[in-house]
C-alpha cells in the first residue's frame, strides 16, 4: 500500500510531528491516491466491498477511512446512497483558481520581503524542491512531481505565519486536488508547470516582488487554462 506525503491533505499543517499512521489512515491515503490519479473518477461511488477487496483489508478501516475523507473536499456523502467522489464544475474551478492566485501572490511577495536571515534558508529549501521536481519531471513520475509541487508552494505559504491564511489555502488546495494531479499526468503540462515554478523561484531569489506576484498570477491562470482547454 502506497503511503503518500501530500501537504494539506494527509497531515495537520500546523503539527510537524506525525505519529505512526493507523490502518484506517493508510487506507485513507491509498483511496486518496486512487481518486487523485483517476483510478476512481469524479461522481463515482466509493464501494466499501470493492476497496476492501482491492486493498486486502476488512471493511471496518475502509468505512472509517471514507468517513474521514469528507472534510478534505474530495468526497461527498449522499443520504441512503453512499460516499461519492465530488465533482468540480468549471465555474467552481475558475473561482478556486482565482482565489489561489491571490493567496499565492501574497505568499511570494511576503517571501521576497523576508530579511536575508530568513529568506536565504527559504531559497535553499525551494531549490531542493525545484531539483526534486526537475528529476520527477524528467522521469515522468507524476506522483513525486505533484508532491514536490505542493511542498514548494507550502514553503512560501508558511512564510505568512497566519493560521487563517494557511487554513484558507489548505481548503482551496484540497478542493483543487481532484483536477490538479490528473492534469500533471500529462508530460507537456508537467514541463510547463516546472517552467512556471522556475519563474517563481527566480523572482523570490532576486527579491523582485513585482515579478514574483506576476509569476504567481501567471502560474495559476495558465494552470486553469490547461485544465479547461487541454492541448
Amino acid at each position: 500500500m502506497t503511503l503518500l506525503k501530500f501537504p494539506w491533505l494527509t497531515e495537520d499543517p500546523f503539527d510537524p510531528g506525525a505519529p505512526e499512521k493507523s490502518l484506517a489512515q493508510r487506507v485513507r491515503e491509498e483511496v486518496m491516491r486512487m481518486i487523485l490519479f483517476g483510478e476512481i473518477h469524479q461522481g463515482e461511488r466509493l464501494s466499501e466491498p470493492e476497496i476492501s477487496k482491492r486493498l486486502g483489508v476488512s471493511r471496518v478501516p475502509v468505512r472509517e477511512a471514507l468517513r474521514s475523507l469528507e472534510p478534505t473536499g474530495l468526497v461527498t456523502t449522499k443520504l441512503n446512497s453512499g460516499v461519492f467522489v465530488r465533482k468540480v464544475t468549471p465555474d467552481e474551478m475558475r473561482e478556486l483558481y482565482e482565489m489561489r492566485a491571490l493567496l499565492d501572490a501574497h505568499a511570494v511577495r511576503m517571501s521576497c520581503e523576508l530579511p536575508d536571515a530568513e529568506r536565504l534558508p527559504l531559497i535553499a529549501k525551494l531549490k531542493e524542491q525545484m531539483e526534486a521536481m526537475d528529476a520527477a519531471e524528467k522521469a515522468g513520475n507524476t506522483l513525486l512531481y505533484y508532491q514536490e509541487n505542493l511542498a514548494f508552494h507550502w514553503e512560501t505559504i508558511k512564510v505568512c505565519r497566519n493560521r487563517k491564511f494557511m487554513e484558507t489555502y489548505q481548503l482551496i488546495t484540497q478542493q483543487l486536488h481532484l483536477c490538479r494531479a490528473t492534469n500533471l499526468s500529462d508530460g507537456k503540462s508537467r514541463s510547463a508547470s516546472y517552467q512556471e515554478h522556475q519563474a517563481l523561484f527566480n523572482a523570490i531569489g532576486q527579491q523582485d516582488t513585482v515579478a514574483a506576484e506576476q509569476a504567481a498570477y501567471n502560474h495559476a491562470n495558465r494552470a486553469l487554462k490547461r485544465l479547461v482547454n487541454p492541448a
